[in-house]
């Protein structure tokens, strides 16, 4: 259970750090672009490591994606 709360949060994370960064790119706001892909990053390194040995775990993983995102969308 601790790891799919580990898949879902942290992709949760991931996406909307992502999201974030895109609107950044987007806006040509190249500090807060800097920022959001370092964060991608290491939020990127933990999610992939949640679940490289247990596969069943993309599938909160992929729940969390949907997740983040919609909450940075909405956030804007």
């Amino acid at each position: 259970m601790r790891e799919a709360f580990i898949a879902f949060f942290g992709m949760v994370a991931l996406d909307f750090v992502f999201t974030r960064y895109t609107m950044a790119v987007a806006t040509q706001r190249p500090w807060w672009a800097s920022g959001y892909a370092a964060g991608c990053l290491i939020l990127q390194g933990g999610v992939i490591l949640s679940y490289v040995h247990d596969p069943i775990m993309l599938i909160p993983a992929a729940a969390g994606a949907f997740a983040g995102t919609y909450l940075a969308m909405r956030r804007k």
